[in-house]
């Protein structure tokens, strides 16, 4: 039934997020289309920020994760794609980005844990590196 009503209704808005959610491990490509797509057609971001915030990181190299998932926010606003924007920054150690990243993501929403939550791996790591 679930195949059945996505191939009755291939351009619907509710198929593009599903499609986006399903390929987004298997075929980040594919899902981030079919997410653009669900976007055009007014879908919100809370419906594909997860899905969204998987296929890039399956389609982009570690290194470029923080700049491309960025980029991605800046063009559809979304506060856990900057949030995510913000850990790959962390992950990097950089710093000012993933504070900025934070800082965008509180003021779409976000509480301000996430602000504290960078203040606490950065410690972590620099503990870590004794830097």
């Amino acid at each position: 039934m679930y195949i059945e009503t996505l191939s009755k209704l291939p351009d619907h808005v509710d198929s593009n997020i599903e499609k986006g959610r399903i390929f987004a491990e298997r075929n980040p490509k594919e899902s981030l289309m079919n997410i653009e797509l669900a976007l055009k057609k007014g879908a919100s971001t809370d419906d594909i920020s997860q899905s969204a915030s998987i296929a890039i990181a399956k389609s982009t190299n570690p290194d470029e994760l923080g700049k491309t998932l960025k980029e991605f926010a800046k063009k559809y606003p979304d506060r856990w794609i900057w949030h995510k924007a913000a850990l790959a920054f962390i992950n990097n150690k950089n710093y000012n980005e993933a504070a900025f990243c934070f800082e965008k993501a509180i003021s779409l929403g976000n509480d301000i844990e996430s602000r504290l939550q960078l203040a606490v791996m950065q410690y972590s790591i620099q503990n870590k590196n004794k830097l």
